[in-house]
């Protein structure tokens, strides 16, 4: 078994968030007034912008990984599912069966979770260190689904 002391806490992070406006949230919602259309480069800019986030120090848990895990229809789970899941149960929903999807809902949905294991901590704490920091700005560069970039947005700024 691998000796993976230190504890793991998803609110100790990588870093510190550098924006002391930036709101602390756990979803976002988007209820449009009509159904709407969403092409697939759009659906994919938005994923893009949700791993984003996701995989921002200040949103990454400093003893585990962040990532974006499913994007598709939402689904709508049975009172036992949820509470299987660790998520609230719907007091409407079956006690048991098969999740239902909601067809007229796209649904992102990020998991964290502590190292499993001595060699996954080393390789995503070595990603993490290896970016270097960005020459517009000396800031600390991280790794984004178009590349890398600072908290200023220096996408692709060669590394010093």
């Amino acid at each position: 078994m691998d000796d993976l002391s230190e504890a793991y806490d998803p609110n100790q992070r990588v870093a510190e968030c550098p924006d002391e406006d930036a709101s602390n949230l756990s979803r976002i919602e988007v209820d449009f007034a009509i159904p709407v259309y969403v092409t697939r480069e759009q659906s994919r800019r938005l994923g893009n912008l949700i791993e984003e986030i996701t995989k921002s120090p200040w949103n990454e848990p400093k003893e585990g990984v962040h990532w974006l895990a499913s994007v598709g229809s939402k689904p709508k789970f049975s009172q036992a599912d949820a509470l299987f899941l660790g998520k609230a149960p719907d007091p409407n929903a079956p006690l048991d069966g098969e999740p239902e999807f909601d067809h007229d809902v796209l649904h992102f949905e990020t998991f964290a979770r502590e190292f499993v294991a001595t060699r996954e901590r080393d390789r995503v704490l070595r990603q993490r260190e290896g970016l270097g920091l960005c020459s517009d700005c000396n800031e600390p560069q991280f790794m984004t689904p178009s590349g890398p970039t600072c908290k200023n947005g220096h996408g692709g700024a060669p590394t010093k």
